[in-house]
């Protein structure tokens, strides 16, 4: 009788369905995984190049940490304000991905000039 009456009114859960994630979510979710597996990776060497390719000091690398961490804080600040204040949430990520690229393309830009006269 109760389930007639759970019928009759609408309040029967539905059953959820097992879907697919879409391909971009899996490549999206494997390149994640990759960059940070290789940033985990480089991380514990980078003073070790600082200080024998670049010959700089515990001051040098401790500035060059600080800026680094100062313009990740600052993006996520400014792209959370960015989200808050537009209707069109979505958009940021399909922005970060273009972002990231252009900083990669100028660091190899700045980097490479170096590696090429060392």
């Amino acid at each position: 009788m109760t389930k007639l009456i759970a019928k009759a009114s609408g309040a029967e859960k539905s059953q959820p369905t097992a879907k697919r994630l879409p391909g971009l979510v899996w490549v999206t979710g494997w390149v994640s995984f990759f960059t940070d597996m290789s940033t985990e990776l480089i991380y514990p060497v980078l003073p070790v190049l600082y200080s024998t390719m670049l010959h700089l000091n515990v001051a040098w690398m401790g500035l060059i940490e600080g800026v680094t961490e100062t313009v990740v804080s600052l993006t996520k600040l400014l792209s959370g304000h960015w989200s808050d204040r537009t209707e069109d949430a979505p958009y940021v990520p399909r922005v970060a991905p273009d972002a990231d690229t252009v900083c990669h393309c100028a660091h190899c830009a700045v980097r490479t000039p170096y590696m090429v006269l060392h």
